[in-house]
């Protein structure tokens, strides 16, 4: 890591909220924030490795009139077409070794993914099973010795701090006598791009693939009053509910405050809501909100608005 930093002309990392100093060129995506910005006069040039949902949630670096982001790296061509689109005159590579051979990048952005970090937890000492380098749980969160569980980003599952929050809570209650439980069908993800993009549960080609036939209610923010008001009508709320039970399956948004807006479809689902519940709760105007319930009258074909 030295000897690839050493070929950088300094060392730099950039956040989502500004330019930051004084830490290694590369880090990971997670480590971005808290420190103090630069000068305004001083303007830096940046990579991106990795196109995928992670690097596309630090694209609004772009926008910052103190960063140029000249090269993006992938080995996904499509993502990498996305990006460029997105960025405009930029150079494109899937070979990292080529943001390594340029003299003129002073930070990287590492957007790659993470892996499990159990190396030198001494975990192989104390007898503690692993599986790819994940420490192996059974559904109560224990591991195969006594005594010791495990959580987060080491076990099953994706890597969330969400998830891993209401992982703790629930060995918390087993320790506590209670039943503990983590419901895997609704757990949130979010983009943090611009416009966001969040979704809970199914898709609608994985309800499908089980079986299930679908009905789909599909709402564009162009037709939502608050979105109007703020210029920010990209996007839609898109819902997906069983045809036979009216259940809904899943939801997925994009638009502005997806990340919030994902919590009101993931509660629902808790419960095993309906579209029709959603439909006939009472929201306030003008919000983003009322496109969540549009889009629910509009798996029945009853959307109000458009």
């Amino acid at each position: 890591m030295a000897a690839m930093t050493g070929q950088l002309s300094r060392r730099r990392f950039l956040r989502r909220a500004g330019l930051g100093l004084g830490v290694p060129s590369f880090i990971a995506s997670r480590a971005l924030g808290g420190a103090e910005g630069p000068p305004a006069s001083e303007r830096v040039v940046a990579a991106l490795v990795g196109c995928g949902g992670r690097g596309t949630g630090l694209l609004d670096i772009h926008d910052d009139p103190r960063c140029t982001l000249a090269a993006v790296c992938d080995v996904d061509q499509q993502h990498l077409a996305a990006v460029k689109k997105r960025v405009g005159e930029c150079d494109a590579y899937s070979d990292f070794r080529r943001i390594l051979d340029r003299r003129d990048i002073d930070a990287v952005l590492i957007a790659t993914g993470r892996i499990p970090f159990t190396q030198g937890l001494g975990l192989e000492d104390a007898g503690v099973a692993l599986e790819r380098g994940r420490i192996v749980i059974d559904e109560g969160f224990a591991t195969n010795v006594p005594g010791v569980y495990a959580i987060g980003d080491v076990v099953r599952g994706p890597m969330l701090a969400h998830k891993a929050e209401d992982e703790g809570i629930a060995v918390a209650e087993i320790l506590a006598g209670q039943a503990g439980h983590v419901n895997y069908g609704v757990i949130p993800s979010v983009v943090y791009t611009m416009p966001e993009v969040a979704a809970v549960g199914m898709t609608e080609e994985e309800a499908k693939s089980r079986g299930i036939e679908v009905a789909i209610g599909k709402f564009p923010f162009t037709a939502n009053g608050r979105a109007r008001a703020m210029r920010a009508t990209d996007g839609f709320v898109k819902i997906i509910a069983d045809t036979a039970t009216d259940r809904v399956l899943g939801v997925h948004i994009v638009g502005a405050a997806a990340g919030e807006l994902i919590a009101e479809a993931a509660v629902l689902m808790e419960f095993s809501g309906s579209a029709e519940d959603l439909a006939r709760t009472c929201h306030a105007h003008p919000t983003l909100s009322e496109a969540m319930r549009e889009a629910a009258f509009a798996v029945a074909k009853r959307a109000i608005h458009i």
